[in-house]
């Protein structure tokens, strides 16, 4: 079985670089990061967790880190 980290990279990046080449990529990494902190024993606190716990940084977090890096080879104005 793959975990979220390793499955389908290819299909994860191609996403991450669609929501990197959005004109608002800094709102949206800003949002997917919203309420994703760590509680005292290293778990994502975020309620969409609260039925399957997740270490932090949750897959949420790698997404926006993704997006951010992305974003950051983007060429001003967008496109891919």
């Amino acid at each position: 079985m793959s975990t979220p980290s390793t499955a389908h990279p290819d299909s994860r990046t191609a996403f991450a670089r669609e929501l990197a080449s959005h004109p608002d990529h800094d709102g949206i990494t800003a949002r997917l990061r919203a309420g994703h902190d760590p509680d005292e024993r290293g778990w994502c606190r975020h309620g969409a967790h609260a039925h399957r716990w997740e270490q932090h940084p949750c897959s949420v977090l790698l997404l926006a880190d993704l997006v951010a890096g992305c974003a950051a080879r983007v060429p001003a104005g967008g496109g891919g």
